[in-house]
């Protein structure tokens, strides 16, 4: 990371989809919790792409030691859940955190003349299609090509990369830490790729859930024990 001090603070996941609208400069939004204080009140971004890994939390940013995330990273926020799956995780967001269908994220970007895009290669999340202007992607390779086309003419881009737990389904017979290591480097430079491309007012917002399935890993006891307690996280990155 740079030779800036590293903002760390805990929050709530439903805080997230407040703090998005903050950042873009755009109105509070009754009902919702109140946004992440981790920037200074006049933070505004031009556009924000989010990326959304599974199996990716505050150990395994530490444990694999992604180079660009931790290089570059401004501030890292622990999201407090209950149920940090994917599935939950992405339907808190994009409803606010409210139970009910009277707020829906991508809604109110459009409302508010932002142009939203949501790029994945998971059939899950198709059951929010009714909600959730999706691409469908046969795989995270996809995804990312598309995210590229993307760029700079999207005001909110956010990108779901999944390849682990269908690679780890197919390919038992290699060690899952391995095939962990090899595509957090993978993602790791194609978020790279995605900065050095964007302009200049924009953010890079990198959250990990816990999968849609639990996987034994196979770490040794200690490093289980943490992996076990690791929480979902939001990493901030700017340009």
């Amino acid at each position: 990371m740079s030779g800036e001090e590293l903002i760390t603070v805990e929050a709530e996941l439903n805080q997230l989809p407040p703090t998005l609208i903050k950042l873009l400069g755009l109105r509070e939004v009754d009902g919702l919790a109140n946004y992440i204080k981790i920037f200074s009140e006049n933070t505004r971004y031009d556009r924000i792409i989010m990326v959304l890994l599974d199996n990716f939390g505050l150990f395994e940013c530490i444990y694999y030691k992604p180079q660009f995330i931790i290089r570059n990273v401004k501030a890292v926020v622990l999201l407090n859940s209950n149920n940090p799956s994917t599935k939950n995780m992405v339907a808190t967001i994009l409803n606010g955190g409210l139970q009910s269908d009277c707020f829906n994220l991508f809604n109110y970007f459009t409302e508010n003349n932002l142009k939203t895009a949501f790029i994945s290669s998971s059939a899950e999340i198709q059951f929010l299609e009714n909600k959730l202007t999706t691409t469908v992607t046969k795989d995270d390779t996809e995804t990312y090509v598309k995210a590229i086309k993307l760029l700079n003419r999207i005001d909110f881009l956010w990108l779901h990369f999944l390849d682990f737990e269908r690679l780890y389904s197919t390919y038992k017979f290699h060690p899952p830490i391995t095939i962990a290591q090899k595509l957090i480097t993978r993602t790791d430079k194609w978020i790279l790729t995605l900065y050095k491309q964007l302009k200049e007012k924009s953010a890079l917002i990198i959250v990990g859930t816990h999968g849609s399935q639990q996987v034994e890993m196979g770490y040794e006891e200690y490093y289980e024990k943490l992996r076990g307690a690791s929480v979902p996280i939001g990493v901030f990155i700017e340009k």
